[in-house]
């Protein structure tokens, strides 16, 4: 009977940090890259990257080259930097997460 209690409080403190640790960590990351999915359906930074050198609108005009690498080369830039703020924040997200337990924990010790 002791040896079942001590078994299940041990499973149950080990599942609560597989828990607050891991599983948070996939369920993060899992929404930031659905974030990001979602952002490339919007923004489009492969396909932009893919015709970078192509002119905008298939305007083959000496016009359409001029205007087409610099507005891609914005898209490109803006893409690359929402991206990057997106996974930054996703990132920061978790740390706090991961922090937070440490800190109560502390906090009670006190």
């Amino acid at each position: 009977m002791i040896s079942y209690l001590i078994r299940s409080l041990a499973h149950h403190f080990v599942s609560f940090f597989y828990d607050w640790y891991v599983r948070s960590f996939y369920l993060i990351f899992s929404k930031a890259f659905d974030s990001l999915r979602f952002l490339e359906k919007t923004i489009a930074l492969k396909v932009t990257v893919q015709f970078w050198f192509q002119p905008l609108y298939q305007d083959y005009t000496l016009l359409g080259y001029l205007v087409g690498f610099p507005a891609r080369t914005l898209r490109i830039i803006f893409g690359i930097a929402l991206y990057g703020f997106v996974l930054t924040a996703f990132a920061f997200a978790y740390l706090i997460w991961a922090l937070l337990l440490p800190i109560v924990v502390y906090k009670i010790m006190q």
